[in-house]
């Protein structure tokens, strides 16, 4: 686990730095999709430019304006726009994961949200935050439903924790 804090970055200032360590866990070659919480779609496409060979997605509940969606489709960029919140509903887990903040909680939401739209298999790093990117978690996906599923081949986990702002 890197903490960017460890590094003397503040949250604020961490982008770059998340996306390098975010790459280089991308190059073991493991990794089926990055996973991006972006309201604009910018940091996505970031990612889209900075790290090659992974699938990326972005997720929002809001609409990206026109020139991002161009943007987005000439670097293959998947994206969901308008995504109801999964765990808005599931008060235990939602309130559990904000014990460590909400990028934490946010990271595992799109995750859950990209398997439910079937966008991604396989381990995936999962890249949010509160205010700007500061966390990323490689994460083995379900759907919201499957979070706390008994039988473990269906169930959530958080694998790796690459990046967390300290607090």
């Amino acid at each position: 686990m890197i903490l960017l804090s460890e590094l003397g970055i503040e949250s604020k200032k961490s982008k770059k730095a998340l996306f390098d360590i975010v790459g280089l866990r991308a190059s073991k070659g493991d990794i089926a999709s990055i996973i991006v919480a972006s309201r604009t779609g910018k940091s996505a496409l970031e990612i889209a430019n900075k790290i090659k060979g992974v699938n990326v997605i972005s997720i929002t509940e809001f609409v990206y304006d026109d020139n991002v969606k161009k943007d987005m489709k000439k670097l293959n960029v998947s994206y969901v726009e308008r995504s109801p919140l999964p765990l808005q509903d599931m008060l235990g887990v939602k309130d559990a994961l904000l014990l460590f903040g909400a990028g934490v909680k946010t990271a595992v939401e799109v995750s859950a949200i990209a398997a439910e739209k079937e966008l991604t298999k396989g381990k995936v790093i999962s890249v949010a935050g509160s205010k700007g990117i500061d966390t990323a978690l490689v994460i083995k996906p379900s759907k919201a439903s499957d979070i706390a599923n008994p039988d473990p081949t269906k169930r959530m986990e958080i694998l790796e924790i690459l990046s967390f702002p300290q607090r």
